[in-house]
């Protein structure tokens, strides 16, 4: 069952990066911590937040209606938000739904951090 096994954590990486891991199967269950994980690296006044996807198993619609609703925030505070190694889960959703341009992708956590 999708939202078991879920994880949403934050921290502050050092250099102005805040970190956002999200992992296994994420539903609606788990957009509020979502949302409040990615809401918390806008309120430090860094300049990136980093996203990393490279562990979700599964990730339904409403997922990317709360990375959505981030992207929107980020760019009005012109902050950066990156999404690190996105899962086949995520990048399926991301495809299939056609919205995949709509953020920074990296191809992993080190190339995130460097960009």
């Amino acid at each position: 069952m999708a939202g078991q096994g879920a994880e949403v954590s934050a921290w502050a990486a050092g250099g102005g990066v805040w970190m956002v891991r999200i992992a296994g199967d994420l539903d609606e269950s788990r957009t509020a911590a979502m949302s409040d994980a990615l809401r918390r690296g806008l309120d430090t006044g860094g300049r990136r937040t980093v996203v990393d996807a490279s562990d979700v198993e599964f990730a339904d619609s409403s997922v990317l209606h709360t990375l959505l609703q981030a992207r929107a925030a980020y760019v009005a505070t012109e902050v950066e938000l990156v999404i690190a190694g996105p899962s086949l889960a995520v990048r399926r959703l991301l495809d299939v739904t056609n919205t995949a341009s709509a953020f920074v992708l990296a191809d992993s956590l080190r190339e995130a951090m460097a960009y």
